[in-house]
């Protein structure tokens, strides 16, 4: 029996197999040890970003959003309401600056859309400033300034204003 175990051990078959398993191990040891310095430093970015969301920070601002929320006392309207007010807004300003709507009025499940294009003649640069600051600090609808373009000929000088009402409703499909 001890004749056979040393007649194995001196073969060359075995330490040709036992060196081919030590070179498979050996590569799996750096292999491994490879992914496991890419996962360390994977860990530590996403260690590094999680640092620049700072909880406390953003606890405090939600909170102050929340309360500039409740102070400007924001309208939840229906979507029949909401669709109702859009149409008075565009309607006035269709009546007071001669304006076009561009498109009908879409839904985007959660607010209605839509675009309108009017001109004036401005007398001085404050009242082109004025009709942008009163537009843009709008609540209900929320009015958005898409493009100014301004228009010289020989006898007068308008502005054209390209507007962007959107004006959301409680109760539509928002998506984030």
């Amino acid at each position: 029996m001890m004749y056979i175990f040393l007649r194995i051990f001196r073969s060359y078959k075995l330490l040709v197999a036992l060196s081919s398993m030590i070179f498979t191990l050996s590569l799996l040891l750096i292999m491994l040890g490879v992914i496991n310095g890419a996962m360390e430093n994977s860990i530590r970015d996403m260690q590094r970003t999680a640092n620049l969301y700072r909880a406390g920070d953003t606890k405090i601002r939600l909170n102050g959003l929340e309360t500039a929320l409740s102070s400007v006392n924001l309208p939840y309207l229906t979507p029949v309401e909401a669709k109702r007010l859009l149409l008075e807004t565009l309607e006035n300003f269709r009546t007071l600056y001669g304006g076009k709507m561009l498109n009908d009025i879409t839904d985007s499940g959660g607010s209605y859309t839509a675009e309108l294009e009017f001109e004036i003649e401005p007398t001085n640069p404050s009242q082109i400033s004025a009709i942008v600051n009163y537009l843009e600090n709008s609540v209900a609808p929320v009015i958005t300034v898409k493009k100014l373009t301004f228009l010289k000929s020989t006898d007068k000088n308008t502005v054209r204003f390209l507007i962007s009402a959107n004006q959301p409703y409680y109760g539509g499909v928002y998506e984030y």
